[in-house]
């Protein structure tokens, strides 16, 4: 008797754990399908007077931000919201230069939490001189627009297309992706990330710098149209401003080189692979 009891004892307990697993799986299941239906998109519009040189944009919050070219003394903002419980709680502030964005999630905004977050698409004259500046979350992109651009982001990559500015970026997190550049100079910094920088026309003085780790790739034009080549400096490991040591990486640079021609191409990385090559 003892070891019958014994083995419905084990029977029960048994059965108990597995009918608590299936009750926490169907529990989670359906948590996931009522986010799943719950996701709400909403999009607005609006216009206001731009008559300044340049744009600021500062972001708090989940907060995407694109800028385009649009139409002439005129800011257009088009903002997508997203969430799947509560709605994101917004606050917007244009003082005529300075555009100031603050998403505010009840529920928070971690990537692997519920959906909340804010995608803005800025529309501005295409000359216009952009500043912008994640202090939080989100990835900031530029593109088609033809004045200088200073962009920084804490953790979010930053994509630039087809912009003919000085570029400066600073990036705490993230990838930089630069396509299609007719700048004549590029000052790039992340901490962790990758850096890709594709160039039209031959950049005068380019900075690529990964400070912990990631690739560095940098294309230039170099046919024999261009005969004075680039100053191409290179570096892995541990660097304390541009002192690089040896350390853990390749560098594999395909472009004519010539330490006293006057365009110069600085890549850095803490660990990663180095690439300068001809586009």
């Amino acid at each position: 008797m003892p070891i019958r009891n014994n083995a419905r004892i084990a029977w029960l307990i048994t059965g108990g754990t597995l009918t608590a697993l299936a009750v926490a799986f169907t529990a989670l299941a359906a948590w996931a399908e009522i986010m799943t239906v719950r996701r709400t998109i909403e999009t607005t519009m609006q216009s206001r007077a731009f008559t300044v040189p340049g744009i600021v944009v500062e972001s708090t919050g989940y907060v995407n931000i694109s800028v385009v070219p649009g139409a002439a003394k005129r800011l257009d903002l088009e903002r997508t919201l997203f969430w799947t419980l509560d709605r994101p709680v917004v606050t917007e502030e244009w003082d005529g230069r300075t555009l100031r964005l603050d998403v505010h999630c009840l529920g928070g905004d971690s990537p692997g939490g519920p959906v909340c977050q804010a995608d803005y698409i800025l529309r501005v004259p295409a000359t216009t001189d952009v500043e912008a500046v994640s202090r939080r979350l989100g990835t900031v992109s530029v593109s088609g627009v033809q004045g200088d651009l200073e962009l920084t982001t804490t953790t979010g990559d930053v994509i630039v297309d087809g912009t003919e500015g000085a570029l400066r970026v600073r990036a705490q997190t993230g990838n930089v992706i630069g396509t299609g550049l007719g700048s004549t100079g590029a000052d790039v910094e992340t901490g962790t990330g990758d850096v890709e920088l594709g160039f039209t026309v031959p950049p005068g003085d380019v900075s690529a710098v990964v400070r912990v780790a990631g690739n560095v790739r940098v294309t230039v034009p170099d046919g024999e149209e261009y005969r004075e080549g680039y100053d191409v400096r290179t570096g892995t490991g541990n660097q304390e401003g541009h002192d690089v040591r040896t350390g853990t990486g390749n560098a594999i640079v395909e472009v004519r080189r010539d330490p006293a021609a006057p365009r110069r191409i600085t890549a850095l990385t803490g660990m990663g692979e180095l690439s300068i090559l001809p586009s």
